[in-house]
């Protein structure tokens, strides 16, 4: 039997995590000083040497090591006294602060003092191979995709395979509305100023070894379908950008009772609506008469035609919405449309065709592959701007987003305009009518002029008041277009 023999863990071979700990133990039968000389090397060349040296006399002392700071949650115990049935035993754990960056080959040669060498080596497959260019690895929970509810938490974790993360910003943005920091700053290696801003008091963030954690819970919910972004950078100077989106569970419109006597319908459209897991189908027609009505409604067990089965409120409010959609729709008719290809640009300019237009009060309707928001500028009655935050698309993976322009049909504006808003203005302004309203219960369609929203906050015969969706900055102006439909 050899006079020195060695076990390592894990096995030789098998798969580990960056983060797992390496166990080897030496066995020394003649109870002897020992010199233990470990060395951890990667495919690329480099190596790690654990500790300066180690040596141990007969009986168990503290080893004399300096491991080196990748390696500092490291630890020797000695044990045992040298026998055949009590050998002199050694136990070196490695465990790599931050992580191992490749899988690491662990190459030991030991010295007896008998002269006697012997060496052992043991090589392991990382479970998660570190990312081209960087190597920090950003995963979320739900996965990307998977459809969530507005209050549903996202979680983001941020894994850096050669170290602790050096830096990492987060941004969750919105279509329509600017994005959104759920924390102040973070950087340096470990977490600094987690200040929440208040849509996110209740997320929490962890850091652990070489993972950060964030538990991004908006209050009272994301505004839309939300879209993460998380740029980092590692100790090796590589930046990284990840980009994560998630739908909202859909919520289609609802179903009503039918209130007229059937007349020969001019249009008909169907809806469904969900409610509780169980969906409810329906009908909303116009006759020839001009009367909108609700029928057909169909519930989970077939038509709904008695008088002892009532709608959920949820099912009554998405009828009331179908009825608004289908006003809108048969106020408006397309009057161009087409498709826009971007390579990279943050705007495209569009042209349209002379005659088809007599005044600048269009829509212009976007439907972009991956629910990137755009909104319209520089409208004129030939051509108009669409715009994007960012630079969209790549010359080798361009993006196509059709559009239709939409204009009046039906309705038009009894009054409209443009708001002004400033910082001196605090987020509202108010608007009085040149000539009071017949009623009070009139529409208003408001019109922001960016990636922001904004809501009527008071409404009454002589005057409304409008606020801005978000604080303005000490010199930054806004504007937001209005018109009123009696």
């Amino acid at each position: 039997m050899s006079n020195t023999l060695a076990d390592i863990s894990p096995t030789s071979g098998s798969l580990i995590a960056p983060t797992d700990t390496l166990t080897l133990t030496v066995y020394d039968y003649l109870g002897r000083a020992i010199t233990i000389l470990p060395v951890i090397s990667y495919p690329d060349g480099s190596e790690d040497q654990i500790f300066d040296i180690y040596g141990v006399g007969p009986s168990p002392t503290t080893p004399a090591t300096t491991f080196e700071s990748l390696y500092s949650g490291s630890s020797i115990s000695t044990s045992g006294s040298g026998t055949d049935l009590d050998p002199f035993t050694t136990v070196l754990t490695l465990v790599r602060t931050g992580g191992f960056p490749l899988a690491p080959t662990l190459t030991v040669s030991a010295i007896n003092e008998l002269g006697e060498v012997y060496l052992w080596a043991a090589s392991w497959v990382l479970t998660v191979s570190p990312v081209p260019g960087g190597n920090i690895v950003v995963t979320v929970n739900p996965p990307a995709g998977t459809v969530i509810t507005p209050t549903e938490p996202i979680i983001v974790t941020v894994t850096d395979l050669g170290g602790a993360p050096h830096g990492v910003t987060l941004l969750v943005s919105y279509a329509g509305n600017p994005p959104e920091s759920p924390f102040a700053t973070f950087g340096g290696g470990s977490p600094l100023d987690w200040v929440y801003s208040a849509a996110y008091s209740g997320s929490i963030t962890s850091f652990i070894g070489n993972v950060l954690t964030f538990t991004l819970q908006r209050n009272p919910g994301f505004l839309q379908p939300p879209t993460v972004l998380v740029g980092t950078s590692d100790d090796e100077g590589n930046a990284q950008a990840f980009g994560f989106s998630w739908p909202f569970a859909a919520a289609p419109p609802a179903p009503a009772l039918p209130t007229s006597t059937p007349l020969r319908a001019l249009a008909s459209h169907t809806y469904q609506s969900i409610s509780n897991g169980q969906t409810y189908n329906f009908d909303v027609t116009l006759d020839s008469n001009g009367m909108m009505a609700v029928r057909n409604i169909r519930g989970p067990y077939g038509l709904i035609a008695d008088s002892f089965t009532s709608l959920p409120d949820d099912v009554v409010s998405n009828i009331a919405s179908a009825r608004r959609i289908m006003a809108q729709q048969l106020a408006e008719k397309q009057v161009a449309s087409g498709t826009l290809t971007f390579t990279g640009q943050t705007f495209q300019p569009v042209v349209i065709a002379p005659g088809l237009l007599n005044n600048t009060f269009y829509r212009v309707v976007y439907t972009t592959p991956d629910g990137t928001p755009m909104y319209t500028s520089e409208q004129t009655i030939g051509s108009f701007n669409a715009n994007v935050a960012t630079a969209y698309g790549t010359s080798l993976a361009p993006i196509m987003v059709p559009y239709v322009v939409l204009a009046a049909a039906q309705q038009s504006s009894a009054l409209s305009g443009t708001l002004t808003f400033s910082s001196a203005c605090g987020g509202v302004v108010k608007v009085t009518f040149p000539t009071a309203m017949a009623t009070d219960k009139y529409r208003v369609m408001l019109s922001p002029n960016g990636f922001f929203t904004a809501r009527i906050i008071q409404q009454t015969r002589t005057g409304m008041a409008v606020q801005l969706g978000y604080t303005l900055g000490p010199d930054e102006t806004q504007t937001v277009g209005f018109d009123i439909f009696v």
